[in-house]
């Protein structure tokens, strides 16, 4: 070591030790910011253009807003306000010199959602076509598809002659499914997936379940014929437990409004003869009233509460 540098080495030596010295550190780094969640696809960008499949061209596009929904569904569009509408487009597909004028409509309607797109599709799938591989549930026919997705409804319809329709129209709907982000069903379908009843026949009704505004919202699905042929079950949604409280209470003075025989067990489950729906089990627990109304016999359809219960 040079005698200066010495120096310097040992002047610094004796000042920590006098005053002593501060350990330096390096600052730690700044925390990588968090990943921006990604923006949902527009509904114009999930439809395919120009093309979906090879012969087939999109000859127009259009989208709507609440208030032009009309425009493109007119006599449907109130449908899908109560479900959190929010964007839809549409795109018309044609065959390229085709002499039968065969077309395909494509339909995209962002909900509010995914429970939401479900209820949509819901109130289409009804007891038509089939079911296929598309989006998180599908039913196909010779003239429609229709299926979900995340918070997405879809519907594709084919007009005029076609060899293979169902072809058409899966190619079309895998192509805008493939534009949207992949989707599980909603949790919420779990609640009325329980032996004794028929899941495909589960619908989700955003306002007014089983036609009473106390009910806000909720799910419904046909039981098994054992339990009556009008028997269904239901489990209203309530926003908190203070809520279904509430729901249950304004069912129980409709009840004693409309002169409506009812009693309540021990546990808390009330028999009911239900003005609408006829024989009628209801019990309220947490954020939940559920039930199954169309009874023939009330008493032998305890178990499906029972099961209900379990879900929930």
């Amino acid at each position: 070591m040079r005698p200066i540098a010495a120096l310097a080495a040992g002047v610094a030596l004796a000042v920590c030790l006098t005053l002593g010295c501060a350990t330096t550190t390096a600052p730690e780094p700044a925390p990588a910011p968090a990943t921006a969640q990604a923006a949902p696809p527009s509904v114009e960008s999930v439809l395919p253009a120009p093309t979906f499949a090879e012969g087939w061209t999109a000859l127009e596009t259009a989208a709507y807003d609440a208030d032009s929904l009309f425009e493109y569904i007119n006599g449907e569009a109130d449908l899908y306000y109560p479900y959190g509408f929010r964007q839809a487009a549409s795109a018309l597909y044609v065959i390229e010199d085709d002499a039968s004028a065969t077309s395909i409509d494509a339909g995209v309607f962002h909900m509010g959602s995914p429970l939401d797109a479900f209820g949509i599709y819901s109130n289409y799938r009804g007891g038509r076509g089939d079911r296929i591989d598309i989006g998180a549930d599908a039913r196909i026919s010779d003239q429609q598809l229709v299926f979900y997705q995340d918070a997405y409804f879809v519907r594709v319809t084919i007009v005029g002659r076609h060899d293979d329709p169902r072809s058409a129209l899966a190619a079309c709907g895998t192509a805008i499914a493939d534009r949207l982000p992949e989707s599980a069903p909603p949790s919420e379908l779990a609640l009325i997936d329980i032996d004794g009843v028929d899941p495909d026949t589960a619908v989700y009704i955003a306002q007014s379940l089983l036609g009473y505004a106390f009910f806000p919202r909720g799910l419904l699905a046909n039981a098994a014929e054992d339990y009556g042929a009008r028997a269904r079950v239901f489990v209203v949604l309530a926003a908190d437990d203070a809520e279904a409280e509430g729901c249950l209470a304004a069912y129980l003075a409709y009840l004693d409004e409309r002169g409506a025989t009812h009693e309540a067990a021990d546990d808390g489950t009330v028999l009911a003869q239900d003005p609408l729906h006829g024989g009628t089990l209801i019990r309220c627990r947490g954020p939940y009233v559920y039930g199954a109304t169309g009874l023939d016999n009330p008493d032998a359809a305890a178990q499906l509460l029972d099961t209900l219960d379990a879900a929930l």
